[in-house]
């Protein structure tokens, strides 16, 4: 899948040229793909199917949501119609979630970034986008969205400028927010510290406490999970919170 950094590269790549960032989303993706023969699975048909008689069964044809393998054939099924001559793309060996190409012949390349059924995508040449679009639509249901506002929790805000430059402001505002209320901290006060971290606050040494691991374990967990949390908004949009984060995770 796409990357948090992958993101904000496009991004940065898009403003360079003075562009803003398409987004789509392909509609149903996973049962857009067809299991392969060799891939068996049957099902019972759903309570009170008007159609199926008393005790039979169904073999699946199209993957669906919940098959161990169905975000692997929905990808295969997605980068095969990227790369195919009709769109024109090229996987990138680095990244498999990024694609670059000229569908056109002598004109710049159109740049697409995907995240399951989602994907980021722009040209310099208006002409290259609307024809990938077209050409993309032949093969997958998909709704083409305009401009990006939000992808993986991240808020793009652009502003076109009178010159033709373009900037844009990356947030993850409610994802801060909503990890402020996970920790019970939405009413507290707050005392802020300037970022990134320096030397000197408590961080850098947490007492031990005696405890049982029975009585433990539950706080391990809750701790991995706010870990978890806070190191998804670090590697998004506040990379100055790093290093708090490194350092917290040692415990």
């Amino acid at each position: 899948v796409a990357s948090l950094p992958v993101v904000r590269l496009l991004t940065a790549l898009a403003v360079s040229k003075k562009c803003t960032l398409k987004q789509g989303d392909c509609k149903n993706a996973f049962v857009q793909s067809t299991l392969p023969d060799e891939e068996v699975t049957i099902v019972r048909p759903p309570a009170g199917c008007p159609i199926s008689r008393p005790h039979t069964y169904w073999r699946l044809r199209k993957s669906l949501y919940g098959l161990r393998r169905a975000p692997r054939h929905w990808f295969d099924l997605v980068s095969s119609h990227l790369t195919s001559p009709e769109v024109g793309l090229k996987q990138c060996k680095n990244d498999p979630c990024v694609f670059v190409g000229s569908p056109i012949l002598g004109k710049p390349p159109l740049y697409l970034t995907i995240y399951v059924d989602d994907f980021l995508y722009f040209s310099e040449d208006p002409e290259v986008e609307r024809y990938f679009e077209a050409a993309f639509a032949q093969k997958i249901t998909v709704d083409y969205m305009g401009t990006s506002e939000f992808f993986l929790g991240i808020k793009f805000d652009w502003t076109v400028h009178s010159s033709g430059d373009v900037d844009c402001r990356l947030s993850q505002e409610a994802y801060a927010a909503s990890i402020v209320d996970e920790l019970g901290l939405t009413s507290a006060n707050s005392n802020p510290h300037s970022t990134p971290y320096r030397a000197g606050f408590p961080i850098d040494t947490i007492p031990h406490v005696e405890m049982s691991p029975e009585d433990r374990a539950p706080l391990i967990t809750r701790m991995r999970s706010l870990l978890g949390m806070l190191n998804w908004l670090s590697i998004g949009t506040r990379p100055d919170l790093t290093t708090a984060v490194s350092l917290l995770a040692q415990y």
